[in-house]
């Protein structure tokens, strides 16, 4: 039996926040829903009909953040971020 080990640096906070998957340069733009958060990396919702490439950049916030797919799960995907979110 696997047991699972948490190792992220930073803390996760649940939250619901619209945000927008933007792919290809810009061209393509997806809703999406950031249902948790840290400074490194979140988790998204997505629609059954979305399909998310390996790195893209998530629009929330007034904020664009480069990122890219760590874990895919059925609807959801865990993004880590290019860069640390500032405090």
């Amino acid at each position: 039996m696997k047991t699972w080990i948490d190792k992220r640096v930073h803390k996760r906070d649940a939250i619901s926040i619209a945000a927008t998957a933007v792919m290809n340069d810009g061209l393509i733009r997806e809703d999406v829903l950031v249902v948790n958060l840290s400074r490194s990396g979140a988790m998204v919702e997505i629609a059954e009909s979305i399909e998310l490439p390996d790195a893209f950049t998530l629009l929330f916030h007034h904020s664009l953040e480069p990122c890219r797919v760590v874990w895919r799960q059925a609807r959801l995907a865990g993004v880590k971020f290019e860069t640390v979110l500032a405090e």
